[in-house]
C-alpha cells in the first residue's frame, strides 16, 4: 500500500472512530481475521472470517460481550496479549507477533461503547489478497489537507483488480491519484460534500453517483464507504445497467402520463402495478392510492355484450380482449369505457400480468345519442312531408273532379270518395244549407259509420 501524502506538520490522530455495524458490512469482505473489543477487551464485533483464521489461542466463536483473551491454561499468552489491548486502549498502535503471524493493533472510538482496540492481520501480501479477494470494486483513500487542516481531497492508497477493471487504469496508474482528479464532477453532484462529513461524523455514506472511465465512458454506481483512519473505504457496486433500465422505464412512464386514456398495469392476479395519470383523471384514484392494490376494490365494471367470465377467458386464450365496459368513478358516476386488454409476457412468452388501454367514451355516447335524435326528428319530417305531398295531391285531385262535375249528387259521390282517402282512419259527412233556410241537407257520407241525419238545423249542428 503507498503512503499517504499528508503533510509532516499535521498530528495523526491516535484513534479511529468507528460504528459497529459499518464495520461489520466492510469486515466481513475481508478472508483474514478482524474484530474490535472494549476497552475490558470484550467482543463488539468480529467478522465472518474470524472462525477460520483466528489465532489458535482466541475463543473459537465467541459472542458480544464475551472476553478476547486465551483462556488461563496459557497465561504466558494471555498476558501478551492483555499487554496489547492495554496500550491500544491507551491511544498506541501496536504490531504484536506470534505463531509467526503479525498482527496490527488499531485504537478506536466506538459508536455507543467507547474506547476500544481493532484487531487484524498487517502483512502485505495477506492484505492485499484481501482486497483482491471483494468481487466488487473496492478502493481506500486518505485525507489530503492545506496547511490549516483543511481537506482539500482525497487520494487513492490502495484498490483492488475489479476497480481497475471498471476504470480502465492500471493499479500503478491509479495509487497516488486524486479522487477530484478522476471525478471533478464530484464537488457539483454532493458526493464529495457527503465524504467530507463522512469524516467529520463517522456516519457511513450510501449514494447513487457516476464515474467517467478512461475511455470516457459514464458508469453508474452505487458506493458504501466508511470512515477509516483520516480517510475512508469504498465499495462500488456497479449498477449502470439497472440504472439505464430505470431511466427507461421512467420515459415510458413519462410519455404514459402524457396519454388521456387510462393505462392500467396489474399482475396475473389483477393486483395493480401501474396506472397513469389518464386513469387518474378518468377514476379519480391517484396511483399512491392504488399501486399494489386488487384491482376490483377500486373499479366496479358492468359489461355491455358479454360478462366478465367470457372476457376473461377470451384473454386468456387469445391474449386479447376489446370491448366496452361501464366503469363507476370514485364519484359514483358510472362511465362508459371503450377498453383493449392484452396479457404481458417476459422473454420466455410466459404470461406476466395484465395490461388495460381504457378509454372514457361519455362524449361520443353523448354525441352518438343527438345523433340519433336528429336522424329520428328527420325521417319524422320526411314522414310529415311526404303525408302532406300526398294530401295536397289528393286535394289537388278532388278539386278536378268537383270541376266536371255537373249536378250535386256526382259533386256528393266525389266528395265522399275524396274525403275517404284525405282521412282514412276517420269517418264523417257534409251538408249544405237550404237557400233562404236555416235548415242543413246531407250531401255525402263516408267511413263505416253511417248514422248521419238527414236534415238538422243551423243551431243543432
Amino acid at each position: 500500500m503507498a503512503a499517504s501524502h499528508i503533510p509532516s506538520d499535521q498530528p495523526k490522530p491516535p484513534w479511529l472512530d468507528i460504528d459497529p455495524l459499518v464495520a461489520a458490512t466492510i469486515l466481513n469482505c475481508l478472508p483474514i481475521a478482524v474484530w474490535i473489543v472494549d476497552e475490558q477487551y470484550r467482543l463488539v464485533v468480529a467478522n465472518t472470517a474470524y472462525q477460520h483464521t483466528r489465532p489458535t489461542c482466541m475463543p473459537a466463536t465467541p459472542e458480544a460481550g464475551d472476553y478476547m483473551l486465551p483462556d488461563d491454561s496459557l497465561p504466558k499468552c494471555r498476558v501478551h496479549w492483555q499487554q496489547q489491548y492495554e496500550h491500544a486502549v491507551q491511544g498506541e498502535h501496536r504490531i504484536f507477533t506470534i505463531d509467526g503471524i503479525t498482527y496490527y493493533f488499531q485504537p478506536v472510538t466506538i459508536k455507543r461503547v467507547g474506547k476500544g482496540v481493532l484487531v487484524c492481520t498487517v502483512q502485505d501480501t495477506t492484505l492485499n489478497l484481501a482486497i483482491e479477494a471483494m468481487p466488487d470494486p473496492f478502493s481506500i483513500y486518505t485525507a489530503l489537507r492545506n496547511r490549516s487542516g483543511q481537506l482539500i481531497d482525497f487520494q487513492i492508497v490502495a484498490v483492488n483488480s475489479a476497480f481497475c477493471h471498471i476504470t480502465g487504469y492500471h493499479r500503478h496508474e491509479l495509487i497516488g491519484q486524486r479522487l477530484l482528479d478522476l471525478c471533478p464532477h464530484y464537488h457539483e453532484d454532493g458526493t464529495f460534500t457527503d465524504l467530507q462529513q463522512l469524516l467529520k461524523t463517522g456516519e457511513s455514506v450510501q449514494r447513487i453517483t457516476t464515474f467517467f472511465d478512461r475511455n470516457g465512458k459514464t458508469r453508474t454506481f452505487e458506493v458504501h464507504a466508511g470512515k477509516f483512519n483520516d480517510g475512508f473505504v469504498a465499495s462500488w457496486r456497479d449498477i449502470t445497467v439497472q440504472h439505464q433500465l430505470e431511466h427507461r422505464i421512467r420515459q415510458q412512464a413519462t410519455l404514459l402520463d402524457q396519454i388521456a386514456d387510462a393505462v392500467i398495469a396489474t399482475d396475473l392476479n389483477y393486483n395493480i402495478t401501474s396506472w397513469n395519470r389518464g386513469a387518474e383523471r378518468i377514476y379519480g384514484w391517484s396511483a399512491n392510492e392504488v399501486i399494489g392494490k386488487p384491482l376490483g376494490s377500486f373499479l366496479k365494471t358492468q359489461y355491455t355484450n358479454t360478462t366478465m367470465e367470457e372476457a376473461a377467458l377470451v384473454l386468456h386464450q387469445t391474449g386479447y380482449w376489446e370491448g366496452e365496459v361501464e366503469q363507476q368513478r370514485r364519484d359514483g358516476q358510472i362511465v362508459p369505457i371503450h377498453s383493449v386488454v392484452v396479457l404481458s409476457r417476459d422473454e420466455n412468452g410466459t404470461p406476466t400480468g395484465v395490461v388495460a388501454v381504457n378509454r372514457d367514451i361519455s362524449e361520443r355516447r353523448h354525441f352518438e345519442q343527438l345523433l340519433m335524435k336528429a336522424n329520428q326528428r328527420l325521417e319524422q319530417a320526411i314522414i310529415d312531408a311526404r303525408r302532406q305531398a300526398a294530401e295536397i295531391l289528393l286535394v289537388n285531385e278532388l278539386h278536378d273532379l268537383l270541376q266536371v262535375c255537373h249536378t250535386f249528387a256526382e259533386a256528393a259521390d266525389v266528395i265522399a270518395f275524396g274525403l275517404q282517402r284525405l282521412f282514412p282512419r276517420q269517418y264523417g259527412y257534409v251538408m249544405v244549407r237550404q237557400a233562404g233556410t236555416a235548415n242543413l241537407t246531407l250531401l255525402a257520407q263516408w267511413g263505416e259509420m253511417n248514422d248521419a241525419p238527414a236534415t238538422m238545423t243551423i243551431d243543432q249542428c
